[in-house]
């Protein structure tokens, strides 16, 4: 007759076990139950015990059978849920416990529920089947004591990300600022264990994490983000985010399990860093400021250029949409002397500017400019596009390769501009380039190669680009030539003229340091050269003219620089008011600008900064 089980020390607990012979013997438990928690399950491990064969009061040749675990939680019966785990060579034990601990098919086990688990040793004699089954016949040694054990996972992400700035404090005009802002989020199903801890970390619209090292033009001084601690704990601060830039903020969120996946915030976009002042020119119009975008990835969708007296009150201000970055301020007392910043405006929600909300830092001028009048009257039209070679079948791409085309004899009288006015102010633009090359704008009479002077207005290197210049030219019956070198489509607008005051003459070169000896190339190495003091009422022009329209052109540049042409009585330095006319920023370059220069005794003078050779033609002159 086999033996029956017979427990006499209790289920939990016990310290005997039953021999088939009825004989109470002493028993080793399992030892070093150990529970490690996971996703609604959990890992045992322990070492079996040290009874043998034939010792202790187990039966001889007697193999243990596997073991009971019992897993005790009062959503349980009294007794518990029973797994039978096999037995493994060797002193280590282990098995997982999964959510349906007794195979019954339901999901016994919760993430962030206590259970209490107990492991027993079953012995059998081998001549019976030790197979997977544990029954009546085996003999059950004493329970391990207890241990407790509470499954969990990862947290789901946080809910609902959001970004906004923590304060709105006005810009200092003395430096440039970087954004705090404030990341919120809602909490989280826990997975069954407290969050510790989240994470917020600043990443571009791919997600890429962004540090002060980051490859991008979007950074952040914060490479690691914020953290806030507890699980109550929704929000934190990210400091040291770049200006014109647009962040995302990736947050996840910490229990003793790992991280959760992370939800992703909607944009944030930082406002603009300060714009970078090129130029600002006495123009014919009156003055003209240039600048250069900031970086960042973010889009400027306005800008606001401001003129300030010598208070630093705000007399006049002028605002951009599109186009090239230059604006003309026609509103300026002539012989008053002005300084000049620019604003910009992205799609920023920041109010931290004077401005309003959106803008960033300004840029400035700080050295003052004289108005200059340009003399006459100037005419402002509405922008008038005569010439178009992209999209006007009867004006094809201009040029020819490597050489010149046939000039092309543009009516610029047939719409707002009077046929006696004496010279438009136009831009002219060239896109589509396929090699290096120019273009010329100068009065003519007939398409006569003998009529172009000399000059160029837009100057190209290279195919595929698109380069604008602005240029005052005289008309001949209100007519102007466009002289094109190398294959280029060529646009033109104009948007004024000049009634009368202005006096076009035929194209006039007065400084060549490529060909004239007598003036060598111009500037010094990474230094101001000597003011070059020329007389340009020689010829044509008078000795009491009040201006001149020149056209400036660099080429040969060894390095960055620029020429500034103004009035002058001496080479002194002193009389340098600061401006710049033509912009050049490496070697190799060829750059033109057209000007109005006003006069000091029929005089001007050209400052040059960097080496450079440069050419100067004047086109005309005011009274």
């Amino acid at each position: 007759m086999k033996a029956r089980l017979l427990l006499v020390a209790g289920l939990v607990g016990g310290s005997f076990m039953v021999s088939p012979a009825g004989g109470v013997h002493a028993a080793e438990r399992v030892g070093a139950l150990n529970a490690t928690p996971s996703d609604a399950s959990f890992d045992l491990s322990w070492t079996k015990p040290s009874d043998a064969p034939g010792q202790t009061g187990v039966p001889s040749g007697w193999e243990i059978n596997g073991y009971v675990v019992r897993v005790f939680n009062s959503a349980f019966p009294a007794d518990g849920l029973v797994k039978i785990c096999q037995h493994q060579a060797g002193d280590a034990q282990a098995c997982t416990v999964t959510t349906d601990v007794d195979g019954s098919g339901s999901d016994d086990l919760v993430n962030g529920a206590q259970y209490s688990v107990s492991v027993a040793a079953r012995w059998k004699d081998p001549g019976a089947d030790l197979g997977n089954t544990i029954d009546d016949e085996d003999v059950e040694g004493a329970e391990s004591a207890l241990v407790t054990v509470t499954p969990r996972t990862v947290p789901n992400a946080p809910g609902s990300p959001t970004a906004a700035y923590t304060d709105s404090s006005e810009f200092s005009d003395d430096e440039v600022p970087t954004i705090t802002a404030t990341v919120s989020w809602t909490t989280p199903d826990n997975g069954g264990a407290t969050i510790d801890q989240y994470d917020a970390l600043p990443v571009d619209v791919d997600g890429n994490a962004i540090g002060p090292d980051a490859d991008s033009s979007t950074t952040s001084d914060n490479e690691t983000g914020c953290t806030a601690a507890g699980e109550s704990t929704l929000q934190c601060d990210m400091s040291g985010l770049s200006l014109n830039s647009i962040f995302y903020f990736d947050v996840s969120a910490t229990n003793d399990a790992g991280a959760s996946q992370t939800a992703r915030s909607a944009r944030l976009v930082t406002p603009p860093g300060p714009p970078a002042i090129t130029a600002v020119t006495n123009v014919a119009a009156g003055v003209q400021v240039t600048w250069s975008a900031p970086e960042g990835t973010a889009s400027i969708t306005e800008y606001t250029i401001e003129a300030l007296d010598s208070t630093g009150a705000v007399a006049s201000t002028t605002t951009w949409t599109s186009g090239t970055l230059r604006s003309t301020f026609t509103d300026l007392t002539e012989g008053e002397g002005y300084t000049f910043q620019v604003t910009g405006q992205n799609t920023s929600t920041y109010d931290g500017n004077a401005l309003g909300t959106g803008y960033g830092v300004a840029g400035t001028w700080d050295q003052t400019v004289t108005v200059s009048g340009a003399g006459g009257a100037f005419i402002a039209i509405e922008g008038e596009r005569v010439v178009n070679s992209r999209d006007d079948a009867a004006t094809p791409k201009q040029g020819a390769t490597a050489g010149y085309g046939t000039p092309l004899r543009v009516n610029v009288a047939s719409g707002d501009v009077p046929s006696d006015a004496s010279a438009v102010a136009v831009n002219l633009t060239v896109t589509n380039t396929e090699e290096w090359g120019f273009v010329s704008a100068y009065a003519c009479s007939s398409t006569s190669m003998e009529e172009w002077p000399g000059n160029s207005n837009v100057n190209f290197d290279s195919a595929g680009m698109t380069i604008a210049n602005s240029a005052v030219v005289p008309l001949t019956d209100g007519h102007l030539c466009l002289l094109t070198y190398g294959m280029t489509d060529v646009i033109m607008d104009v948007s004024g003229y000049f009634a009368s005051g202005f006096e076009a003459i035929e194209g006039e070169r007065v400084v060549n340091s490529r060909d004239d000896a007598a003036t060598p190339k111009q500037g010094a190495t990474a230094g101001y050269g000597t003011p070059l003091r020329v007389n340009v009422a020689s010829g044509d022009v008078p000795s009491d003219a009040s201006a001149v329209a020149v056209n400036l052109t660099v080429t040969n540049t060894e390095e960055w620089g620029f020429v500034s042409a103004y009035a002058c009585s001496s080479t002194s330095m002193e009389e340098w008011p600061g401006n710049s006319n033509v912009n050049f920023d490496s070697a190799g370059m060829t750059i033109a600008n057209s000007a109005v220069v006003p006069l000091t005794d029929g005089h001007l003078c050209l400052l040059t900064y960097g080496m450079t050779d440069v050419i100067m033609d004047v086109s005309g002159y005011f009274g």
